[in-house]
């Protein structure tokens, strides 16, 4: 299967595992300093424009995935300043694409207050700005429909009969007083307004030769309107285990349970998102 070739892939050399061996006994090391060891170089459809979604493109490179995102930039950060990845997609049936564009827009930097954490309206791509933006189908993302690998009974109870889903492509543009050291000249990113785990199967788990995603966000969110848990046990690893599609990296936080066949990478984390959890780098376990 699909999941197979990847994970033959990924598998980690001898020298990679000794890194990152050494990195976990330095606790003044940082999550990005385990993803800057294995860089990722510039896409060519990200080079320059014009730019348009092509889906085989952009799953082509290495993808970050993150189920009820919200307007969390935490992820997106480590990946751009460790040149990690590229491109990202952040699913959540509680943000409407208004609230995507105000995060989008966001206050000009230097006009961003000091303490942490920020008003949620805050949370936005520091350092970027839209390039290109465009509006996507279902067909876009999934030509030729898709087939479930689990069926949730209460999940219409939390999404609601008046949402609206939506699917909206953007490239993000370094501002110009940044340089490398805070990220690529460019991003690509999906939002997409609906089911995380369903947009999971659909986008990775139809055996069309989608890569996994290299790296994968998981954080329950409590009272957040949750239908089902996104750590160990859910049915986000339940259909990752049934299809044989599992990301090489996951970024856990604190107050989710860890999947099974993977390992801590550091021994102390870092915080991030809204709620300012400390999240954690796991790497899969190599032939688990």
């Amino acid at each position: 299967m699909n999941g197979d070739k990847v994970q033959k892939e990924w598998g980690q050399s001898a020298k990679t595992i000794q890194v990152l061996e050494n990195l976990a006994m330095c606790e003044d090391l940082e999550l990005v300093d385990v993803l800057r060891e294995e860089q990722e170089q510039m896409p060519e459809w990200l080079e320059d424009p014009p730019f348009g979604f092509n889906r085989k493109d952009f799953f082509r490179n290495r993808t970050l995935f993150y189920p009820g995102s919200g307007g969390d930039g935490h992820p997106v950060k480590l990946c751009a300043r460790s040149n990690a990845a590229h491109t990202f997609i952040y699913v959540d049936y509680g943000v409407s694409r208004d609230n995507i564009q105000e995060w989008l827009e966001g206050p000009d930097p230097e006009e961003l207050p000091q303490e942490r954490p920020l008003p949620a309206a805050q949370y936005r791509f520091l350092g970027y700005t839209v390039e290109y933006e465009q509006c996507l189908k279902q067909e876009d993302l999934r030509p030729g429909g898709w087939t479930q690998h689990a069926s949730p009974t209460n999940s219409r109870d939390f999404v609601g009969d008046n949402f609206i889903p939506y699917a909206l492509f953007v490239v993000l543009k370094r501002d110009e007083n940044f340089d490398d050291a805070h990220g690529p000249e460019r991003l690509a990113g999906l939002f997409v307004g609906g089911d995380g785990i369903a947009t999971y199967d659909a986008l990775y788990c139809q055996a069309d030769g989608t890569p996994s995603p290299y790296l994968v966000v998981l954080q329950e969110h409590g009272f957040g309107g949750n239908y089902d848990s996104f750590g160990q046990g859910g049915l986000l690893e339940q259909i990752a285990s049934k299809c044989n599609v599992w990301p090489k990296w996951l970024l856990v936080a604190d107050n989710t349970d860890i999947w099974d066949g993977y390992e801590k990478t550091l021994s102390l984390g870092e915080r991030g998102g809204q709620h300012n959890h400390e999240r954690n780098l796991y790497r899969r376990i190599k032939n688990h």
